[in-house]
């Protein structure tokens, strides 16, 4: 059974999704702290690949999506990937997300 802890929710009122108030710096080998997802103050050690791919499955017993993403290209797979059970409105979430970040990377004049 899921736990509550793998519902991906959706951002009150749509609100945009800020970038990360801190600089994120690369070292040289392409790795960087990022900010924890769920731990505020704490950070991980992280490489950074350029690129992902995503697959899915349906999980009709739990009226879900099995949703993986893959890190990396055809060219620099990183073979790290994360796999999550994911609602409707969780999915709505992630793309209303990615919507916000497509947007605030659109140049202004």
């Amino acid at each position: 059974m899921m736990g509550a802890a793998s519902e991906i929710l959706p951002p009150i009122d749509s609100a945009p999704l800020d970038p990360f108030a801190i600089p994120i710096l690369l070292d040289e080998e392409g790795y960087a702290w990022i900010p924890h997802g769920f731990r505020a103050g704490m950070f991980m050690w992280m490489h950074v690949g350029e690129g992902a791919a995503i697959g899915w499955a349906p999980i009709p017993e739990l009226d879900k999506a099995l949703v993986t993403i893959w890190g990396g290209n055809p060219f620099a797979p990183t073979d790290e990937a994360i796999a999550f059970a994911i609602s409707r409105r969780g999915l709505r979430g992630i793309i209303d997300m990615l919507t916000s970040i497509e947007r605030q990377m659109e140049p202004h004049p």
